[in-house]
């Protein structure tokens, strides 16, 4: 879990997608998720009293006299306790026991996000000391959100099991709790022990603890909690997919969306579409291609004028896979269609979660005019994808660029333009991450567009590979180029061919490069 201590009252909740698939070139089977995405570790999304805090915290915080031994603590962190013990102090005066209790939890949460875990941790241990049994709700809150906060810096120190103790601990003291601050820290301690146990593989327990925190939360008056029993039955369906049980994952989609359907929260939502995405991916495996399209329509229609994040990257999404599925379904035009569909509704979109689902359509569009046998137009939908994409920095984005100039250096070869391939490939940042593929195909295809390349620069490259590097590369259409290179030059681009497609043994490289 990353990012996870921010500073308080603008800690929104952690959803990184698991994209499990990438854009590679040349694939005949254009990229899709092979898994569903669930969502990881929750942290609060408050935005109240923000500046207020900031204040009272100054003030009440003043000048420090520290109560902690100097032979216990560095003088870094005699320093920062002496703060917060100042600040027990004015509580002890007669300070508001609600701001004395924020400020020690915000000083604990900015103490975290700088990486003091051990201050931190014995901040909010002060805290929960000082006001574990205070009756107060709004007191009562702060102590819950420190526990919680306590149990997530164990798990970012890899203690897994002291993490979930802590989670535990809070649940049995608040679980009686019917106050409206409480039970958001409470329910938020059972989605992220959930996620906790998934990633210690105990998957049975994860999926009961979804089922505990749907129990007691699914129909909560609170959407931020409402949303994390929605988020936790996104998550039962994604590890019971795992589990080899596709049926019953699609069962608790199906759940999710009799339950929620006419929830109008934000994040409910959300997590609503979230369902539907992974149950067209769901339903994809299980050979049903017609019923996943059917679903992601069904998306596009409920969510598609959304204009939330959120919602514009799983429509985005969901008609990129469409098109896939259409594409590979024989129907070019029809996939070519809602490739256009993607990036007339989304093509100015400047989300990089958005717009890397762009870039992948048309990424898809080229490939699939060059398997109509349009290669002009296949580099013209290349070169727009660059065009527009050219200075972008995402990730997402990227991949799909570079896989776009690395299939028009392939095609102006075969078209019998090399200086122009060898212009294009010098445009793609050169990698030497040998657990890439492309760090060797393109050295290789700079060596066939230029033949005063040093060919030990191909050999050094192709060898350094890690051995599992998986080669997706297909050398199909290069062939004919190669067969009308001179001759010795044809047999060594053979060698490397073999090695990548065969043997990948460098002593059968270096005997057949002699």
């Amino acid at each position: 879990m990353s990012g996870v201590l921010q500073i308080p009252f603008s800690l929104p909740a952690v959803q990184t997608q698991v994209n499990a698939f990438d854009v590679d070139p040349r694939m005949k089977e254009r990229p899709v998720p092979t898994e569903a995405d669930g969502y990881t570790t929750a942290m609060p999304g408050w935005m109240r009293f923000a500046r207020m805090l900031a204040l009272a915290f100054a003030v009440l915080v003043g000048v420090a006299v520290c109560h902690a031994s100097a032979e216990e603590l560095t003088a870094e962190e005699a320093g920062v306790l002496a703060e917060v013990w100042t600040v027990i102090d004015l509580y002890k005066q007669g300070a508001s026991r609600e701001w004395v209790a924020k400020a020690l939890f915000n000083k604990g949460t900015t103490l975290g996000q700088q990486g003091n875990f051990k201050v931190a941790i014995a901040v909010y241990e002060g805290l929960d000391r000082h006001f574990g049994q205070d009756e107060s709700p709004d007191v009562r809150e702060w102590v819950a959100w420190a526990l919680f906060s306590k149990g997530v810096i164990l798990g970012e120190q890899g203690k897994p099991d002291a993490e979930i103790a802590v989670y535990d601990e809070l649940d049995r003291r608040f679980d009686q709790d019917n106050s409206s601050g409480v039970r958001e820290p409470v329910a938020t301690a059972l989605f992220n022990k959930g996620g906790t146990l998934g990633k210690q593989g105990r998957s049975d327990a994860e999926v009961a603890v979804y089922d505990e925190l749907d129990r007691r939360f699914g129909r909560d008056d609170l959407p931020s909690v409402r949303r994390l029993a929605a988020r936790g039955l996104v998550n039962k369906g994604v590890t019971l997919g795992k589990q080899g049980k596709p049926d019953a994952e699609i069962a608790v989609y199906d759940e999710l969306g009799r339950r929620f359907d006419r929830d109008d929260s934000p994040d409910v939502r959300e997590a609503f579409a979230q369902a539907l995405l992974n149950k067209g991916i769901a339903l994809r495996g299980q050979g049903k291609p017609g019923a996943a399209i059917a679903v992601y329509d069904e998306l596009d229609r409920r969510f598609g004028r959304d204009d939330s994040y959120g919602m514009r990257r799983r429509v985005a999404r969901a008609l990129f896979i469409k098109g896939v599925i259409l594409e590979q379904q024989a129907k070019p035009g029809a996939a070519i269609a809602v490739c256009n569909e993607l990036d007339r509704r989304f093509g100015r979109d400047e989300s990089p979660g958005v717009r890397e689902w762009v870039a992948r359509a048309l990424f898809n569009k080229g490939v699939i005019l060059g398997e109509q046998g349009k290669p002009d137009a296949e580099i013209a939908v290349y070169d727009e994808l660059d065009r527009r994409f050219g200075r972008d920095t995402s990730p997402g984005v990227r991949k799909a660029l570079i896989s776009a100039r690395t299939n028009s250096a392939e095609l102006l070869l075969i078209l019998g333009k090399p200086a122009e391939a060898a212009q294009k490939i010098r445009q793609i940042p050169q990698t030497t991450d040998y657990s890439n593929q492309m760090s060797a195909i393109l050295p290789f295809l700079l060596w066939l567009a230029e033949p005063q390349t040093p060919r030990r620069d191909v050999r050094n490259a192709i060898v350094a590979l890690s051995s599992d590097v998986k080669i997706i590369w297909r050398f199909d259409e290069i062939r004919p180029f190669v067969a009308r290179l001179p001759d010795s030059r044809r047999t060594q681009a053979q060698c490397f061919i073999a090695f990548f497609e065969t043997h990948r043994d460098a002593g059968k490289l270096d005997a057949c490069l002699k």
